[in-house]
Parts: structure tokens; sequence; C-alpha cells
């Protein structure tokens, strides 16, 4: 199945990781505290998903793998691994840490997806923290879709007091962000059955500061 590479390469990506100081200093970025306890919400959930849809026969492609934090546990179970990484930095630390491991199953391409063209689809496409970045989401949902026979599982900031913070922050890296409701995600995969989860220091008071989702099948119109 061929995509067909013009048909997406509107996807408009505003993507801070491109600056080399940013995609080196991300790792160190992630063990800050706020940071450390809301990836440790998203990893338990996540790698649940993983763990329950992902199989030893699939292929699978993972948008914006960055440093490859969930890339070795997905190359793990999985036949093999597409990784789609623009950042230079960030694909050199996802490169160092499969050879670490001793994985080989992991095929990385230097490049934004909209210059990702695919000569057939995918059995998964996953794509963490990429939505973040993204200024026509509806074009590339629609591209994610597209190439994934199976499931299509991605986060998004979920729009609250947590990820206010979030887009305040970024706004000092020339960087915009932007969040989503339920309803918003909802809206973007009408015909998908979709499964969505907020976690991240999520209380009794506040959201959780990011929504997990998981698109499958597709509803009748």
């Amino acid at each position: 199945m061929n995509t067909g590479l013009n048909t997406f390469s509107q996807i408009e990506i505003n993507n801070p990781f491109q600056k080399e100081k940013i995609a080196l200093d991300y790792e160190q970025l992630l063990k800050a505290p706020f940071a450390r306890q809301i990836r440790r919400d998203e990893t338990k959930l996540l790698t649940q998903l993983f763990q329950e849809n992902l199989s030893k026969d699939d292929i699978v492609l993972e948008i914006g793998a960055g440093t490859g934090y969930y890339s070795l546990t997905i190359a793990s179970l999985v036949k093999h691994l597409t990784a789609i990484e623009p950042a230079k930095g960030m694909a050199q630390q996802l490169r160092e840490k499969a050879t670490l491991h001793q994985i080989t199953n992991i095929e990385l391409h230097e490049k934004y997806f909209e210059q990702f063209d695919s000569a057939f689809s995918f059995d998964h496409v996953i794509a963490i923290g990429v939505l973040d970045y993204i200024t026509n989401p509806n074009v590339f949902i629609e591209r994610c879709l597209s190439l994934s026979k199976k499931k299509f599982i991605f986060t998004a900031p979920h729009r609250g007091l947590w990820t206010l913070f979030y887009k305040m922050g970024a706004l000092f890296q020339q960087t915009k962000i932007y969040r989503y409701s339920k309803k918003d995600l909802k809206q973007l995969l009408p015909n998908s059955m979709l499964q969505i989860d907020d976690v991240g220091l999520k209380s009794s008071l506040t959201r959780g500061f990011s929504l997990i989702c998981m698109a499958s099948g597709v509803l009748a119109p």
C-alpha cells in the first residue's frame, strides 16, 4: 500500500529538538522531579498497552522516537521497528542505546514524518509526545491511520493546569505547544474506536498531564 508522500507533505511540525542543545539535554530534563513523575505514570500505562497489543510477528512504525526511551521496549516485543527521528542528537543517542543493548531489529530514519515515504503499511503506528508540536493534527492523524493496520497508539498533552505550565515554559524556547481535551481527540478520530486515559500528576483537583490514546478499527460513519 503506497500512502502517497505528496498527499501528506503539508504536515506542519514545530520541533524544538532540532536545536542541538535541547536534543542533547533531553535525557537530563527527564530526570527533573516534575518530569520524572509524569514519565513514570505514562510509562506504566504505555508499557501495559504495548504488552497487550504488540506481538512478535508485528512490524511497527514509531514516529518521533527521540532518544529511544520507548523504542527499546517496543523493539523487544515485535519483529521489526521502523523508527523516525529527525533530530540528529537524539537519533545518535538512540543508536548508541540500541548498540549497547544489542538490539538489532530497529531501522532508524533521520527525517521528518512528512518526508517518510512507505510502500506498505504497518501493523501498528506509535507516536509518543509528537502531537504536542503538530500544527495541523487532522493531517497528521489521517496519515498515521492510513499507515496502521491494527492500532494507532499516541499521546497528547491534556488541556488543564499542568499543561498550562508546560505551554508557558515552551514559549521561552520559542515553541508552541498544542493541548487537547478528550472531546477534541474524539472529533479528530470520529470513525475509530478510541480508548483514552489521562495520567501524570492526576488528582481529585487536577486532570492528568497526558492523554494516552489507542485508536483501532473503523466505525461506520
